[in-house]
């Protein structure tokens, strides 16, 4: 197989679009990623997919899901590097190792930040422009939203209230968006889950937490009877999650 994708090729540059030369490119990327999450070797698997969305075309589902498993597999497990670094920083403060554990935090949030941003660019340049799928905007307002919540998860609390804003908007765009969409698209509900967890992590205000995901539960499962075999499975599958945050964040009696 060739690798031809660590070629840059600029997709807007008209004489390459004209040709078959893109499309291909991008589906030996999208091969690439494939293989590249089979052997866990995600770096180089978010290379591979962010040279394929570069060309700007939608995702399939398929590749939206290569997309979220770059995101959880480079991103979310830096996250959880940087919160056992940060544990054991707050132990050795005033130690004769904290400059260099500070060093080492220092580093693994700039790898968050710096990958999330970029993943940012790249839905505000090609993804988002370029789609004309309402389910697929949605999922990129969404995908926007989460990289800056995830940069907040790094950052102290001075500087969370600073990208709050943010995560607000990119989830209230998708939200205005999928309007169009079912109560039972799992889209959708992946969207409202994350802004149950916006305002219950980042806003620290439980009460519209819980109402907004227990509206969201409540009309979903209201509709669940009447929707495909495919769109069910997605359904239950996040509404099991928001289920047991609803269990998690219950007022007390």
């Amino acid at each position: 197989m060739s690798i031809r994708c660590f070629e840059i090729i600029d997709p807007q540059n008209s004489e390459a679009s004209g040709s078959s030369l893109p499309n291909k490119v991008k589906e030996e990327c999208i091969a690439l990623a494939t293989i590249a999450e089979e052997a866990e070797r995600y770096d180089e698997m978010a290379h591979f997919m962010k040279e394929a969305m570069m060309f700007g075309s939608e995702l399939t589902e398929d590749e939206r899901n290569l997309f979220c498993s770059v995101l959880k597999n480079t991103v979310k497990v830096r996250i959880s590097s940087w919160k056992a670094v940060n544990d054991m920083y707050a132990k050795e403060k005033g130690g004769k190792h904290e400059k260099v554990i500070q060093s080492y935090l220092s580093k693994i949030q700039n790898e968050v930040i710096n990958i999330c941003y970029d993943t940012v660019s790249l839905i505000d340049n090609y993804l988002f422009p370029n789609s004309s799928s309402i389910e697929n905007k949605v999922f990129y307002c969404k995908s926007k939203g989460d990289c800056f919540r995830w940069i907040a998860e790094v950052l102290d609390e001075k500087r969370i209230t600073e990208i709050a804003h943010f995560i607000g908007d990119s989830y209230q765009m998708g939200k205005q968006l999928s309007i169009d969409l079912s109560s039972t698209n799992p889209i959708r509900l992946s969207l409202c889950l994350a802004i149950g967890l916006f305002y219950y992590d980042i806003l620290k205000d439980e009460p519209r937490a819980f109402d907004f995901l227990r509206e969201t539960f409540d009309n979903a499962i209201a509709m669940l009877d009447n929707v495909s075999e495919t769109e069910y499975r997605g359904a239950t599958m996040v509404l099991s999650l928001i289920r047991d945050y609803l269990w998690l964040w219950r007022p007390p009696n």
